[in-house]
């Protein structure tokens, strides 16, 4: 059964890590409001395997792969015609991998086909916030659109936000500057961070607010939250409060005495006997 809902009230970032976390295989659909057809945001269609995304497409024609590389004028008509025929003949190759493998494109070119037609759709589509999504779990895999390569899509996400030149919608967003950031989980082997987003997560301790680590990484305030942003989405930190070390001791203190009455509480036998030695004891004195 296809899973639906509204991108205002799931942003596809959450999307994306639920359906890594489940491994999902099938097809993802994402349908933009009205509004944001009118800006010529249309229809996208992304292809996953057990949480890998293998392909895009902004239609469900499989051509678009093809289309990608007619437009570079890699190829020719007649090799495109023979590629056709040779797609039928393919099986369950993906289609950039037969490319490659006949001598038709190289390994450099199918990478740079990936990135125009996975990665760089990905900077609009995550900024949607309003439009509708559908997952078919028993949707057929296109080879057709397929270049051979794969990205997770927590992975996927990042690069989405680094391509991500206007943030001015996400203004009110993006972590506040006294709040600090504490990490949530370790880097996967595979999610590559860059040297500033490896610097600012290793900060992420819930004790130094993000522009005392602007401050200290020598970073425009904009750049750290933007890179708190994308760490957020990726579930690798959390915006936190910053706890006072005064409020912190008296926290721990009240916590200790807290412990302490519960593990000696004055109705038990040990403390009551206790009491009353210590009172006999006063009394000898007094005496």
């Amino acid at each position: 059964m296809p899973i639906a809902g509204n991108l205002a009230e799931f942003a596809l970032a959450d999307i994306f890590r639920f359906l890594e976390t489940q491994q999902g295989t099938g097809l993802l659909s994402i349908h933009p409001a009205a509004s944001n057809v009118a800006h010529n945001q249309k229809a996208h269609y992304l292809w996953l395997v057990q949480g890998r995304i293998v392909a895009a497409a902004c239609t469900l024609d499989g051509k678009g792969l093809i289309g990608l590389i007619s437009q570079r004028g890699w190829v020719s008509h007649e090799e495109i015609y023979q590629v056709f025929k040779l797609r039928h003949q393919a099986g369950n190759i993906p289609t950039g991998l037969l490319l490659k493998t006949k001598g038709v494109l190289q390994a450099e070119q199918l990478k740079l086909l990936f990135h125009i037609q996975v990665l760089r759709p990905l900077c609009s589509l995550l900024r949607l916030q309003e439009g509708k999504f559908v997952f078919d779990s028993m949707a057929t895999l296109p080879k057709e659109e397929m270049t051979g390569l794969s990205i997770s899509a927590t992975e996927a996400i990042l690069w989405g936000l680094r391509l991500r030149r206007d943030w001015k919608s996400l203004a009110d967003k993006l972590p506040h500057p006294t709040k600090a950031l504490v990490m949530r989980g370790w880097v996967k082997p595979e999610l590559k961070l860059d040297y500033r987003e490896r610097q600012v997560w290793q900060l992420a301790d819930g004790k130094v607010s993000i522009e005392a680590i602007a401050h200290q990484l020598d970073f425009s305030l904009e750049i750290v939250q933007q890179i708190a942003f994308r760490l957020q989405k990726i579930g690798l930190v959390e915006e936190v409060a910053i706890v006072p070390p005064s409020t912190a001791m008296r926290s721990a203190e009240t916590r200790a005495a807290r412990s302490l009455r519960s593990r000696f509480s004055f109705n038990s036998p040990l403390v009551a006997a206790a009491i009353h030695v210590g009172m006999g004891r006063d009394r000898r004195v007094i005496t």
